[in-house]
């Protein structure tokens, strides 16, 4: 389809035409002017001093509990009280998907989301100061040794609240991209309804 045949369609279909553009600049004063998400992320590994090498299952089981108990609405109110404002989510690690469980290692995943990276970082702080504070007091008065006390140790980290959208110029550069396959889709099923409306 050469540039003449292109812009023959569009004055066929010049209504057609400025909806798809009001439509994508609409989505794009909208995406431009949405507040970007941050995140800070950190994945914990549950172990004792005597099991540094090899997994238990009490291990993975205290990792449930904790991480079960983080998402009480008690452990959200010790979060708000150490400084959290925002969102955040303590989960089990699943290796595998919903079809196939794989609880045999203790790892625990803290996230925290917000709408500025000092909130976030702010939320994420808290929860890992109350996460911490939590398996200390389950382990309390249960009269476990130190050599057998559990501690939490960073396997791998975000390093500080990132954004978590793209790029602003790939985000508008798809659209961009988006619009136009948009265009040229409805316009040629407008040409080809209106041929075949047209007397032969």
């Amino acid at each position: 389809m050469s540039l003449t045949d292109i812009a023959a369609l569009i004055r066929r279909h010049v209504i057609a035409t400025v909806i798809v553009l009001i439509i994508s600049a609409i989505v794009g004063f909208d995406l431009h002017h949405t507040k970007p998400l941050y995140g800070d992320t950190v994945d914990l590994d549950l172990k004792t001093p005597s099991s540094q090498t090899t997994w238990s299952s009490s291990l993975v089981i205290t990792a449930d509990l904790v991480s079960r108990s983080m998402m009480s609405p008690q452990a959200a109110q010790l979060v708000r009280k150490a400084g959290g404002s925002s969102s955040y989510q303590v989960t089990l690690v699943n290796l595998y998907n919903m079809e196939l469980p794989d609880y045999s290692v203790p790892y625990i995943s803290v996230t925290a989301t917000a709408g500025s990276q000092t909130a976030a970082q702010d939320t994420f702080g808290a929860v890992t100061r109350v996460l911490a504070q939590e398996l200390k007091d389950w382990q309390a008065g249960k009269d476990i040794p130190p050599a057998d006390q559990i501690n939490l140790y960073t396997m791998a980290a975000s390093g500080g609240a990132i954004p978590l959208s793209g790029s602003p110029t790939r985000t508008f550069a798809a659209l961009l991209v988006l619009t136009i396959i948009a265009l040229f889709v409805v316009l040629s099923f407008l040409d080809r309804k209106r041929a075949l409306l047209e007397p032969q």
